[in-house]
C-alpha cells in the first residue's frame, strides 16, 4: 500500500468499529487511483471482521456499481435495482428467477414499489452497510437541484443502524455538499488524493522501487528512479496511471525489440489531451475541497469567513435592460431590407 491508501485503510477500519449507522461516507479521487480497489478491501473487512457470523438470512453488507447507460448516467431505479439483485431479493435474484421460470416485465414495477422492496429487504435481511462504486454515474445531470435531488434520494439508504458508503470522482461533491444541508452535514468525506508534483516525489520513488521488484518489472530500479519525476508528472500523481503507462510502456518495448529504458518512456507519453482532462479534474476536485477559512479581526478576534462574505466581495453583474418602444410599433432594425 501506498502512503495515501494506506491513511485512508487505517481511517476506514477505525470508523467502522466506531460508527453504529446513519453516516454518510464519501470516497473521492480522481480516476485510476484506487477507490474501488480501497471498497474492495473495506468489503472484506465488514464480511470478516465487524460481522463474522450473521443470523441465518441475513446480509449484513450490499453493493452496486452504477453502470452508466446511453446517456452516460443511471437511473434512481436502475440503481435500485441492481441492490435488489445483490440482496438476493427472490423477484430480482437472477439464480432464483431461473429456478422458478419467473421472468418479470421491465417496465412491471415502478421506482417507488422498487424502493417499497428495497426498504422491506434492507430491514428484513438485517444489513448493515451499503456500498456504491461508480456513484458520480448516478448524478451526472446538467440541472445542479436535479443532481442534490438524486443524491439525497440515495439518503434513504443510511438509516440508524445502517451505513451509506458511495464512491467516486470529483462530480459528487457539489450535489452532496453545496445544495441539501440536511445532507452535507451527514456526509463525511475522505479524499484520495494524488501524490503533488512538489512533495511527493519521495513517496513516488518508494513506490516505483516497489513496483521494480515485481516479476515483469524486475531490474528496472534504476530507469523508474531516473524517470521519477517525469512518470509522477506525466501521471498526474496518480498510482493507476502509472501502473497502466508501464504495461503500456513494456508492451511496446516488447513488439518493437527495443530495451525498456528512459527513452522508450518519452516515446510512450501520454497524449496532450489526456494529461489535460485529468489534470483540469483534479484541480476543480481540490478547489471543491478547500475547507474554510478562519480571519482575524482588528480586535484579535477569530471569526469564520462565511460564503456570504465572500459572495459580497464579488463584483455584481449587470445585466442590460431592454429598450423600450412604443407597443405596436416596428423594431427598424429587425427588418433593414424594408428600408
Amino acid at each position: 500500500m501506498h502512503a495515501n491508501f494506506a491513511t485512508l485503510w487505517r481511517y476506514l477500519k477505525t470508523f467502522t468499529s466506531l460508527s453504529n449507522g446513519g453516516d454518510i461516507i464519501l470516497i473521492v479521487g480522481p480516476s485510476n487511483n484506487g477507490k474501488s480497489q480501497l471498497l474492495g478491501l473495506l468489503t472484506k473487512h465488514i464480511r470478516e471482521t465487524l460481522y463474522p457470523f450473521v443470523e441465518l438470512g441475513h446480509v449484513p453488507i450490499i453493493g452496486a456499481k452504477a453502470n452508466p447507460s446511453r446517456d452516460s448516467r443511471m437511473t434512481p431505479k436502475q440503481l435500485i435495482r441492481s441492490l435488489l439483485e445483490d440482496g438476493g431479493h427472490p423477484l430480482f435474484d437472477p439464480q432464483r428467477r431461473e429456478q422458478a421460470g419467473f421472468y418479470p416485465r421491465e417496465n412491471r414495477f415502478s421506482e417507488d414499489g422498487l424502493l417499497g422492496n428495497l426498504t422491506e429487504l434492507l430491514s428484513r435481511r438485517g444489513v448493515r452497510y451499503v456500498l456504491i462504486d461508480e456513484g458520480q454515474a448516478i448524478t451526472r445531470t446538467k440541472d445542479p437541484q436535479f443532481a442534490a435531488t438524486l443524491m439525497e434520494s440515495l439518503k434513504t439508504l443510511a438509516g440508524s443502524d445502517r451505513n451509506l458508503v458511495v464512491c467516486g470522482g470529483y462530480d459528487l461533491l457539489e450535489p452532496a455538499l453545496s445544495v441539501r444541508s440536511h445532507l452535507a452535514v451527514r456526509t463525511i468525506v475522505l479524499h484520495l488524493a494524488p501524490y503533488e508534483l512538489t512533495t511527493g516525489l519521495t513517496e513516488w520513488k518508494r513506490i516505483l522501487k516497489t513496483l521494480s521488484t515485481t516479476p515483469k518489472l524486475e531490474g528496472l530500479g534504476r530507469v523508474f528512479n531516473d524517470s521519477a519525476q517525469m512518470l509522477l508528472t506525466e501521471s498526474n500523481g496518480c498510482v493507476g496511471v502509472l501502473e497502466r503507462r508501464l504495461k503500456d510502456c513494456l508492451s511496446w518495448c516488447s513488439a518493437q525489440s527495443i530495451p525498456f529504458d528512459k527513452a522508450a518512456l518519452s516515446e510512450r507519453r501520454p497524449t496532450k489531451l489526456q494529461w489535460e482532462v485529468q489534470r483540469k479534474d483534479i484541480a476543480d476536485g481540490i478547489d471543491q475541497l478547500h475547507q474554510v477559512d478562519w480571519e482575524a479581526g482588528a480586535g484579535g478576534e477569530v471569526t469564520l469567513i462565511g460564503l456570504a462574505k465572500k459572495k459580497q466581495a464579488e463584483t455584481p453583474r449587470t445585466v442590460p435592460r431592454p429598450k423600450k418602444q412604443k407597443p405596436f410599433q416596428r423594431n427598424p432594425d429587425r427588418f433593414p431590407g424594408v428600408r
